[in-house]
């Protein structure tokens, strides 16, 4: 499949997130978000996109901070800056109308996806998640309810 860079506006700050696309949005997308200080082409994330080539589904790998000068600075970044980009990146692929969108992320990556304030994700993978002992807030508790648990 074809790979093309794409570049998504984040809400009210004149930045950009960078990522890739392989494959296209007119199939199910899966968005790949690296932890914290990762890069859309980490051997994990590009291998992942490889694999989910092979299975049909398109791609698009983030970079959410790799120091390009119209991205976010890593140091001025937390996990509530992680979720909002997310948002932000989803809300994207949905205008792009991807008919199914997934949330894949690792490290810290996954534990921004369980904060989503939108969750407007149709699926989501954790690969190794960082988190704290304590989901008791009630946003992260009302998302893993929802979202996350096997019943």
């Amino acid at each position: 499949m074809p790979e093309k860079s794409i570049s998504i506006p984040l809400q009210e700050t004149g930045l950009n997130l960078h990522g890739t696309l392989r494959g296209r949005f007119e199939d199910p997308t899966i968005i790949i978000i690296p932890g914290m200080g990762g890069d859309m082409n980490d051997l994990l994330s590009y291998n992942a996109s490889r694999y989910f080539e092979d299975q049909g589904l398109s791609s698009l790998r983030l970079s959410l901070n790799s120091g390009a000068f119209d991205q976010r600075n890593i140091k001025d970044c937390d996990i509530n800056t992680f979720l909002s980009d997310i948002d932000d990146a989803v809300d994207f692929v949905k205008h792009q109308r991807a008919p199914w969108i997934c949330t894949l992320g690792h490290s810290f990556g996954s534990m921004a996806i369980l904060y989503s304030k939108k969750q407007a994700f149709d699926a989501a993978i954790l690969w190794d998640p960082s988190h704290t002992d304590n989901f008791g807030n009630d946003q992260s508790s009302q998302n893993l309810a929802k979202h996350f648990f096997v019943r």
